[in-house]
């Protein structure tokens, strides 16, 4: 339909439509209910290229299979604003990257401490509290 075929429509002129959709409000709306169609309609489009790229009708040709690869590769396609973000931090004296969280003694002499909690550079070796008697016999 033409906007001038809404307008009537709902009972507006194509004037006072048109000012009604350049306010921020209605425009924030009205991208809600697209975004929501577009969302409702994902699952079926899913379903399409699935159908397309399973289709054996498509195996007989070249132009056929580059159809199903293509299907294939947009069901393999990842959303642009899903990311891994890996942040890592150095210590600046040793240059080793430090690690936050606990360090879990397991060794098997008389001496084991068990947990410390703090960050520790990665392989530094045993972690070992002088101050600490538990454990100790």
């Amino acid at each position: 339909m033409t906007g001038q075929q809404v307008a009537g429509l709902v009972g507006l002129t194509w004037r006072t439509l048109r000012e009604a959709l350049a306010k921020p409000v209605v425009k924030r709306y009205f991208n809600d209910c697209y975004n929501s169609l577009r969302e409702a309609e994902k699952p079926a489009s899913v379903r399409v290229a699935a159908n397309v790229r399973d289709d054996k009708n498509l195996n007989g040709n070249a132009a056929g299979r580059r159809t199903q690869l293509e299907a294939a590769k947009l069901l393999l396609h990842e959303p642009a604003n899903t990311s891994v973000q890996v942040n890592q931090q150095f210590n600046t004296i040793t240059g080793q990257p430090i690690v936050p969280g606990y360090t879990i003694d397991l060794r098997k002499d008389k001496a084991r401490l068990g947990v410390r909690r703090g960050a520790a550079l990665v392989d530094d070796g045993p972690v070992i509290d002088h101050n600490s008697t538990e454990g100790v016999s």
